[in-house]
């Protein structure tokens, strides 16, 4: 044991040669000192929204972390509406919703269906007609508790060559 702690200290590269007494003597003051250990009673809580700030928060009238959702955000909720591309609307048959493919910035496909989110804002899928999608978003705004507004992505028109 004595011979492994002295390999282990050379190998933590100490200027002098350490002494199997000298580790004895580093064990022994090892084992004396005091374990300390972490009380949080009567300590804040540095994760937590102080009250005065929490207060502030829900009397500006916007949307409080308590009262949005609590789910994981879509792939297509990273971009902007501006940046996606409306490619398709196909009308199943037997009763199916309406999809739509919603193309992204680079170029990639996606199947979106009415009440998926898409967008930055938290827009949402309302209704999928023939060539257009309409998306209902929120919008930072004072005057509203809640402000939404109405956004029609439609496909591009054809331009005969």
């Amino acid at each position: 044991m004595v011979r492994f702690v002295l390999i282990l200290l050379s190998l933590l590269s100490i200027p002098e040669p350490v002494m199997a007494e000298d580790v004895h003597d580093m064990a022994q003051a090892i084992e004396e000192m005091p374990i300390w250990r972490y009380n949080p009673a009567d300590k804040k809580n540095p994760f937590q929204i102080p009250p005065e700030l929490l207060a502030s928060v829900e009397g500006s009238g916007h949307a409080t972390e308590a009262s949005k959702p609590k789910r994981i955000k879509e792939f297509l909720e990273s971009f902007q509406l501006d940046s996606l591309k409306l490619v398709a609307t196909v009308y199943q048959v037997d009763g199916q919703p309406p999809v739509a493919m919603v193309e992204d910035p680079a170029g990639v496909g996606h199947v979106v269906r009415p009440g998926q989110y898409l967008g930055a804002n938290e827009g949402r899928i309302m209704q999928i007609m023939d060539g257009a999608i309409i998306i209902e978003e929120q919008v930072p705004d004072k005057k509203a508790k809640i402000p939404t507004r109405s956004v029609t992505l439609k496909l591009p028109r054809e331009v005969d060559p």
